[in-house]
């Protein structure tokens, strides 16, 4: 929730605060201690918006990630995803209508095993380069 709910009471017990707050209160304030009223106010106001600029972000990343699968699923070429040691962590589903293999089928293998000899060491200059820009990216 994006409104804070601050409760003010001179009566209220500890235990009572407690359970309130399990409940979904954000803060509360003792009668005789006003002094925490602003700040409690600002804070919590402050950490809403946190919260839904959160809630914003996620639902973004959740559509760019759906909207990227949907890419790579219906992409005519072949996507695979590999790791530094050429290990296959994901192909795409073109791989079964251009290679023949059911997809996730190669997933484990070394993509060094895959491809043509003559092909190995562009492969391998490839591999490299992409390490390089991750290292860098991190």
């Amino acid at each position: 929730m994006d409104i804070p709910f601050i409760f003010v009471s001179g009566t209220i017990g500890e235990d009572t605060a407690v359970d309130s707050m399990r409940n979904g209160a954000n803060d509360y304030v003792m009668k005789g201690n006003f002094k925490r009223l602003i700040p409690a106010v600002d804070r919590e106001l402050r950490e809403a918006a946190e919260r839904r600029e959160r809630r914003w972000a996620e639902a973004a990343l959740r559509q760019n990630e759906d909207y990227f699968q949907s890419l790579i699923e219906h992409s005519s070429d072949i996507i695979t995803v590999i790791d530094v040691m050429g290990g296959i962590l994901y192909d795409s589903p073109s791989v079964e209508r251009v290679l023949g293999y059911r997809q996730g089928a190669l997933v484990g293998q070394n993509i060094f095993q895959c491809v043509h000899p003559d092909d190995i060491p562009h492969l391998m200059e490839a591999v490299r380069k992409g390490s390089q820009e991750l290292e860098k990216a991190f």
